[in-house]
């Protein structure tokens, strides 16, 4: 018989148990296979994540920890290098310069950049500047791209993992907001004035009171999808910070 596994007749090991960690008073109990904790919980808690003794840890958005002196890179850091087996995971792991990889090259392989200082010298063009130290710049950056391809990093494109990802549905819902029909027409009488209004601070302000007359309707139709049974949490986006506000206050 194949099969994937060993003596046991091919039988898959059981899975982990996965404990998703959402606060404060949630108990870190023994036994746990796999932990999913925010940054902000594993900072308060890092001493518990270390006692448990991970073999492995994947830091998602792992640039969050690109700042050695941060509260978080001072307690996480300690935590993430103790592990044996060590994933950092980011779209933008360098969001502004060289210098922001530095830290997380050390955590993959310690030794393979040196000092700091020496790698800001080579890879962010640093120097002592006016007022003090300044590693803002870049250069020899292809090299450094060399090194990070050949020793650190497995990049993946969109294009490239586009066909493993679930189809995107987007869906537009009518909800019922005669407000909002009202200052929509005001955004139309604005547009029916000419191109000049387009950008105008009163269809600015139009499409802001346009936002504010479908909040409620739109918390309400949110309150509705969370009490629905099994559905636990959504992502609800907004531009202006009126609406942002009023749904605070729903």
């Amino acid at each position: 018989g194949g099969g994937l596994g060993g003596g046991g007749g091919g039988a898959l090991p059981p899975l982990p148990r996965v404990q998703l960690v959402e606060s404060g008073k949630d108990s870190l109990s023994g036994g746990c296979g796999v932990v999913v904790i925010s940054y902000d919980l594993a900072v308060r808690r890092a001493a518990e994540l270390r006692a448990a003794g991970f073999g492995v840890a994947i830091a998602d958005e792992s640039h969050a920890l690109k700042e050695p002196e941060s509260q978080r890179s001072k307690a996480l850091l300690p935590l993430l290098g103790g592990v044996r087996r060590l994933v950092l995971v980011s779209g933008t792991p360098s969001p502004s310069r060289p210098a922001e990889i530095f830290t997380q090259a050390k955590l993959l392989r310690p030794g393979i950049f040196g000092r700091r200082q020496d790698f800001e010298r080579r890879y962010a063009a640093a120097h002592q500047g006016r007022f003090g130290w300044d590693a803002k710049g870049a250069s020899h950056v292809k090299e450094l791209h060399a090194v990070l391809m050949h020793a650190l990093m497995v990049r993946r494109t969109k294009a490239e993992v586009q066909s493993q990802l679930p189809p995107k549905v987007r869906e537009v819902l009518l909800i019922d907001a005669p407000e909002a029909a009202r200052a929509w027409a005001r955004v139309e009488a604005e547009r029916a004035a000419g191109p000049a209004k387009e950008h105008s601070a009163e269809m600015t302000l139009a499409y802001m009171e346009t936002g504010r007359a479908k909040a409620a309707a739109v918390a309400d139709h949110v309150a509705r999808l969370l009490a629905a049974p099994g559905r636990r949490k959504l992502l609800l986006f907004g531009h202006h910070k009126a609406v942002l506000d009023l749904w605070g206050e729903l």
